[in-house]
């Protein structure tokens, strides 16, 4: 039984680790785009599962999910399209 628990918990601690890692990864993302603070990162991460999930959704989603303004939103959206040479 202790061996159970103790596998169990050595899972939970890896799963753990790897979602702040992640998240992590992702705040670090979003604090890279023009336009976008602490707050409004934090907001991005909890409303879009993937980054793939924000880079494909429309200004309308980006909007009504993060709560940003119509402007900020379409600016930002303009910059993830924009091609870099």
């Amino acid at each position: 039984m202790i061996h159970v628990n103790r596998y169990l918990y050595d899972l939970t601690v890896k799963s753990f680790s790897i979602s702040c890692l992640f998240f992590k990864q992702k705040l670090k993302f979003y604090m890279a785009l023009p336009k976008v603070n602490y707050a409004l990162a934090l907001n991005l991460c909890q409303n879009f599962k993937t980054i793939k999930e924000f880079l494909e959704s429309s200004v309308t989603l980006i909007v009504t999910r993060s709560k940003m303004s119509s402007e900020r939103a379409s600016y930002i959206h303009k910059f993830i399209r924009q091609k870099f040479r």
